[in-house]
């Protein structure tokens, strides 16, 4: 997972909590597929 500047290893069951103003990417680094689920709440 990268969040502006810094990478963060996520493994299966772990969860992320990113800020509005944070630009972020996720990367399947693994040899599985990877499935993200992203839960929204906008102004």
């Amino acid at each position: 997972m990268h969040i502006d500047d810094e990478n963060q290893e996520v493994d299966t069951g772990e969860e992320t909590l990113l800020l509005t103003e944070a630009t972020h990417w996720i990367e399947n680094t693994g040899e599985e597929d990877l499935c993200s689920v992203a839960i929204v709440n906008l102004p």
